[in-house]
């Protein structure tokens, strides 16, 4: 934020020095000369104090960013060293993901939601959908919301700030300062492209600044357009063409080229795979593989000598001249001959995600056709258009005080291809026997595989589990995102006998919508019921019309809503007393705000509409799980006071021994959780010599557990990987080893209380502009940071991995896990038991 005010600060010194402390001094001067702003680090609320080093803030001025040549704000703060990984970004690509134009912060690689953002000093609202990381839902503030050209500079305060700004300081703050002053018009225009490919990206960005009222009354408008065109798969070298690199590293002579680590293809094939269904449990989704195995007789009346049809129940399907396992010709596709062949899908049928196809050749006389879009492969950029405008309006009443708003408005747009919709066991959806192409459908049927003995396949024929399949022939996915955000703000700061004070009141919204084409499981059922030539056919790639795909298809839409409501009121004065080291500052405040937030999934997905058939009821839509919408709200308020307090006063000559103390504490309610945090924070700098500086800190810090986390409803998610270690040994179906999914559900806790943090800093900070008087060596900062960050009460799920272990445990013990629902033993698990 920036304030004008009586004490001056030597700007230049805060731009320069990109990593170091940002260090406000009074500068001496004419009466007849200007003040110059007044600019308040992130660091401190004191204005106008000096606290010579005390606080860890990197800044970076509006040139320093030009550097980067970035097009958004989110690339902008991925370059700074102090950011980890972005956890939540444009890449994140699966149907409960925060998807499209969005970028957020992690400090010090602590995770998502440790880093408090701010825009001018304040909080803006999170992104109106959340999304899981390790498998804890997040809120975050979509960085990209600010406009880059309005940037006058970013501050990142690298101490955890809890004791200063609240919750989700806890790893530090980044302030983004919106610029203030802005004097005549500018245009700017920027392209650019990579070359070989037809992705590029277009921004123009337009600021004019106005003065009136005699100067009284100054404005700013920023507004900035940006377009991007997105990459695909296609248009790069072969090492990015397809997922499966075998062999591309067999051509680099590497070694690794035959492991299957370096394959990344998907079993989720155009050739799906089925298994035959004798029994299942409709509430539970159990099913039991019965072997189809053909006597003899009727293997050599097929030319199936020694092939078991159905091995484990399970079979799939290739072309006729796949490979010798080919045995059984079930017809015809538009792109060639099908048979049948034994077990899952094989290798060199699995899906490749770059290329949209399967990997490798399939036999002579078959080639999958696929439509202009799917040949374009995987989207690995998205197409994007942002829309950015921020407006400033200061008017100086005259009397000591200043009025000021701000109105901040963004919309992004972004169309992301991925490929076609999976359908995997979990999904529960059957191939009945009554289906037209079914290849062991009822006697009489017209694509039941011919001279099959009636003791092989009963009269009546079995219905088929899908285990594995992909739908081609409707095209990709297309997932289309729209965001927009509007921050509105005034308020009035002035000065009353030596005291700077300031209050805003402000209001910020974020609504996301977010739309994916994907299949309906009750559509699909009901094609695949028929048993006219219209059925859905299943069994080859390119078995139906694009036409029958889209019948299925359905527009999954979630949209998410966010809002903040912020007061405050504050107050400083940098020389509140004196000691025998120099003046005191000093800061106290109140803030207020209200956070909500509603979820609103697709009637499909939160129970509306749902699935009536085997397997997971609930979500109707292939591929995402269900979860219940949600919505709710609270309040916080807080209050907080700091003090700058000089120990020994700076030295004339180059020995200063200058020693400065920061002490702050913050305490901050949350109603509905009715629970109080208070917290402080104690930092020491000292200057032994001139440009040399040594720096520790301490403070705790709190993170609140956000409003999904304490509200959201159930949510249903279904995974393999997660062993069962009371039944695979003794039973090993496939779910029971991981092989399988297994379904978990999560709930909300409200009862969660606040993450509690505590951090220490030490650092050294060398400025060589105190030292040298050549040009090049007085823009040299070195700074040195150690920190240690401990926090306790993390908030986490206990996974269905630990449920399962723990259930284990305790049967060891004559007891059991109530989270770990079981069927009903059966007197085949027993007997394999005993």
């Amino acid at each position: 934020m920036n304030k004008r005010c009586r004490y001056t600060v030597c700007a230049a010194a805060i731009v320069a020095a990109a990593t170091s402390p940002a260090r406000a001094q009074d500068q001496d001067g004419d009466e007849d000369q200007d003040p110059l702003e007044e600019i308040v680090v992130t660091g401190t609320r004191i204005a106008g104090a000096s606290d010579s080093g005390t606080i860890a803030v990197t800044l970076l001025s509006a040139e320093d960013l030009e550097t980067l040549g970035e097009n958004s704000t989110g690339d902008i703060l991925q370059s700074l060293p102090q950011a980890g990984a972005f956890e939540i970004n444009e890449s994140s690509d699966g149907p409960n993901d925060a998807r499209g134009d969005i970028a957020t912060v992690n400090l010090r690689g602590l995770g998502t939601g440790n880093t408090l953002i701010l825009l001018n000093g304040r909080r803006i609202t999170a992104h109106g959908i959340n999304q899981d990381v390790g498998s804890v839902p997040r809120q975050v503030t979509n960085v990209n919301a600010f406009p880059t050209a309005a940037i006058e500079r970013v501050e990142v305060l690298r101490d955890g700030a809890s004791a200063l700004y609240g919750a989700d300081a806890t790893a530090g703050v980044v302030n983004t300062i919106l610029s203030p002053d802005f004097e005549g018009t500018r245009i700017s225009l920027r392209g650019d492209s990579l070359e070989g490919t037809e992705s590029g990206e277009f921004a123009v960005d337009f600021a004019t600044g106005l003065s009136f009222n005699d100067d009284a009354t100054k404005a700013v408008v920023i507004g900035s357009f940006y377009t991007r065109d997105g990459l695909f798969a296609s248009e790069l070298g072969p090492q990015f063409n397809n997922v499966d690199k075998r062999a591309f590293l067999e051509a680099e002579g590497s070694p690794y080229a035959g492991s299957s680590d370096f394959r990344n293809t998907s079993s989720n094939s155009p050739f799906a795979s089925f298994e035959v269904i004798s029994s299942f449990d409709r509430e539970l989704g159990i099913f039991e593989d019965e072997n189809v195995d053909l006597d003899p007789a009727a293997g050599a009346a097929l030319g199936l000598t020694d092939f078991d049809l159905t091995s484990g129940g399970r079979f799939h399907v290739q072309p006729c001249g796949f490979d010798e396992a080919s045995r059984v010709s079930i017809g015809t596709t538009t792109d060639g001959c099908m048979a049948v062949g034994e077990n899952s899908t094989p290798t060199d049928l699995r899906f490749d995600f770059n290329s949209m196809q399967p990997v490798n050749s399939l036999g002579d006389g078959f080639a999958i056709s696929v439509d202009p879009v799917t040949a374009r492969g995987r989207q690995l950029i998205s197409d994007t258009d942002r829309y950015n405008l921020y407006t400033l309006l200061e008017h100086d009443f005259g009397n000591g005080i200043e009025g000021f708003g701000d109105v901040l408005f963004y919309r992004a747009e972004t169309l992301a291809q991925r490929a076609a919709s999976p359908i995997s066991s979990s999904n529960g959806i059957v191939v009945p026997r009554s289906n037209y192409y079914n290849p062991f459908g009822p006697v009489g049927s017209p694509n039941r595989i011919a001279d099959i003995e009636d003791g092989d396949v009963p009269d009546e024929g079995y219905d088929l589990l899908i285990r594995n399949y992909r739908i081609l022939e409707g095209g990709p996915r297309i997932i289309d995102t729209v965001s927009t955000t509007y921050r509105v703000l005034a308020g009035l700061r002035g000065d009353h006998r030596g005291w700077d004070w300031e209050s805003a009141l402000g209001y910020s919204e974020n609504r996301t919508r977010d739309r994916e084409n994907r299949l309906s499981k009750t559509l699909l059922t009901e094609a695949l019921a028929r048993s006219t030539p219209d059925a859905f056919n299943p069994f080859g790639p390119n078995a139906n019309t694009a036409e029958a795909v889209q019948a299925v298809t359905v527009a999954v839409e979630g949209v998410g809503t966010t809002s903040l409501l912020t007061a405050d009121v504050r107050a400083s004065r940098p020389d509140l007393v004196s000691n025998w080291a120099g003046d005191i500052g000093f800061a106290f405040g109140a803030d207020y705000r209200n956070e909500s937030y509603d979820e609103d999934r697709d009637p499909r997905i939160d129970g509306t509409i749902q699935f009536d058939g085997i397997g997971s009821g609930v979500s109707d839509i292939i591929g995402i799980s269900p979860t219940a919408d949600s919505s709710a709200s609270r309040n916080v308020y807080a209050g907080f006071v700091e003090t700058l307090i000089p120990l020994a006063a700076p030295r004339d000559g180059l020995f200063t021994h200058e020693l400065i103390l920061q002490a702050a504490g913050r305490v901050e309610y949350f109603d509905d959780i009715g629970e109080t945090a208070a917290v402080p924070k104690v930092a020491l700098s000292y200057f032994p010599i001139r440009g040399l500086n040594f720096r520790a800190a301490y403070a705790e810090g709190f993170r609140a557990p956000n409003l999904i986390q304490l509200n959201r409803g159930d949510t249903s998610r279904v995974d393999d990987g997660f062993e069962d270690f009371v039944r695979e040994n003794a039973i090993g179906n496939p779910e029971d080893t991981g092989e399988a999914n297994l379904r978990s559900i999560r709930i909300s806790n409200p009862d969660l209380e606040p993450e509690d943090t505590e951090t220490v800093v030490f650092g050294v900070n060398i400025e060589a502009a105190e030292w040298f008087e050549s040009d090049w060596l007085r823009s040299l900062t070195v700074s040195f940071d150690y920190w240690n960050f401990e926090q306790t009460g993390v908030i986490d799920d206990f996974g269905v991995q630990e449920a399962l272990a723990l259930d284990f445990v305790r049967l060891l013990e004559g007891s059991s896990n109530p989270n770990v629902v079981r069927a009903p033993v059966t007197p085949e698990d027993q007997a394999l038991f005993d």
